[in-house]
């Protein structure tokens, strides 16, 4: 697969996976050919270096990403001379989507993050701007967070109706702080987020590269044999506390809650429909804006 929407290279024992849909503040398109497909052939392709001893995962433009790329979800259409009668999930329009066709979609996801949870190298998230809803996700597979102090988290999906996708980051901010994030869809700074155990360190927006830079240099003198096993050592307890499991769990719930929506998820994927995500967004984001989630108004109405 062509690199489209990321670009990779390597430095000093280094690699680094830039998403690059700068003009979609690196939304994540699903599909075969899609920017998580492209994150995860990219992972492989680190894993297999042996000069690669870290990999480093960041956002070209104004932010890390936005998030899930609602704009292309179900492409719809009517089927094409060779395509197959019964449609792919990544094919189906909105409205012609079943449960499983919305489970087939987060599971496929999840197997594309697991490319970097499972990778033997270490993997380090540098945040900037926007990481939000699958940016998050992204960010919390890797090993270690980074974001500058300008950085902005949250599940804001939940507002419409949706569900996280690959949970991990319900271990990094705790049981309480979890289910406040997935119950209002608020958004938190990045100062809040390592509060809360997420982010390992939040710097200066211009100090960011410097700092990771910081910590791939002492990552990379480490012995790769004792690095991998410290890694997968971490990662197996995680496992055996039942992450999997419950990350194969929320990917049912999924299919559920996408085709069981009420009234006003089903009016928010009508509007994205007819009139584009950025109307869908205001809609949704219109019922709170008396309700006391100043913070969540303040840090949308940022310019990146």
């Amino acid at each position: 697969m062509e690199y489209t929407e990321i670009s990779y290279e390597k430095k000093e024992g280094v690699a680094y996976i830039t998403l690059n849909r700068p003009e979609k503040l690196n939304s994540l398109s699903t599909g075969p050919t899609g920017l998580p497909r492209q994150i995860a052939q990219a992972a492989d392709e680190a894993d297999a270096d042996l000069e690669v001893k870290v990999v480093v995962i960041k956002g070209a433009g104004r932010a890390f990403s936005a998030g899930y790329d609602l704009s292309l979800t179900g492409a719809g259409g009517v089927a094409q001379p060779g395509e197959p009668r019964v449609k792919p999930w990544h094919l189906k329009s909105l409205a012609d989507r079943q449960s499983l066709d919305w489970a087939e979609e987060e599971m496929d996801l999840r197997k594309i993050w697991r490319t970097i949870w499972e990778n033997s190298k270490p993997f380090i998230a540098q945040v900037h701007g926007f990481c939000l809803a699958g940016g998050m996700d992204l960010a919390n597979v890797c090993d270690i967070v980074i974001a500058s102090d300008d950085a902005v988290f949250g599940y804001p999906p939940v507002r419409y109706g949706s569900i996280t996708v690959t949970p991990t980051w319900w271990l990094t901010v705790g049981m309480h702080k979890a289910k406040e994030m997935v119950l209002t869809g608020n958004l938190f700074t990045a100062k809040e987020m390592y509060d809360f155990g997420m982010v390992n360190k939040v710097v200066p927006r211009d100090k960011l590269d410097e700092e990771v830079l910081k910590f791939t240099d002492e990552m990379v003198k480490m012995p790769l044999s004792g690095q991998r096993l410290n890694k997968l050592a971490v990662n197996d307890y995680f496992d055996t506390l039942g992450l999997q499991a419950a990350i194969q769990h929320v990917n049912i719930l999924g299919g559920i809650v996408h085709t069981s929506r009420d009234e006003f998820g089903k009016e928010f994927w009508r509007i994205v429909e007819e009139k584009g995500v950025k109307a869908a967004l205001e809609f949704r984001d219109a019922r709170f804006v008396k309700s006391g989630d100043d913070i969540g108004q303040e840090l949308r109405a940022r310019k990146y």
